[in-house]
């Protein structure tokens, strides 16, 4: 196996645990509605979170910071996303949310993206 790869998985393995068991939300979409909604976004998670992601379909979702706000666009939809957690942002709508892989210096390894209903 591929060490640098055993590297990511010892990295991310126990961060996604702490994240999961840190956040009241789970990934039953009934329960991202009733999760308290957590502080906004610090300034540096705001700068960490923000780029331009490729997701494995093919299809490109931006995280952009206007002012104190983060917006996710996605085939040409544009969402505000409200914090969760530090590595969980959430559409203000309820129907998508991010999962961000990150490292133990903060930088972002890569985004899970979860939709809810049609």
């Amino acid at each position: 196996m591929n060490p640098s790869l055993q590297a990511s998985r010892a990295w991310t393995l126990p961060l996604l645990a702490a994240v999961a068991a840190a956040t009241l939300a789970t990934s039953s979409p009934a329960a991202w509605a009733e999760a308290a909604p957590a502080a906004a976004a610090t300034a540096e998670e705001r700068h960490a979170l923000a780029g331009s992601y490729l997701l494995s379909d093919g299809r490109t979702l931006v995280v952009a910071q206007r002012g104190r706000q983060l917006l996710l666009t996605l085939d040409t939809q544009e969402r505000p996303l409200q914090r969760v957690s530090a590595a969980r942002l959430r559409s203000t709508d309820g129907r998508l949310e991010l999962d961000f892989a990150l490292r133990a210096n903060g930088l972002v390894d890569g985004v899970t993206l979860r939709q809810r209903g049609g």
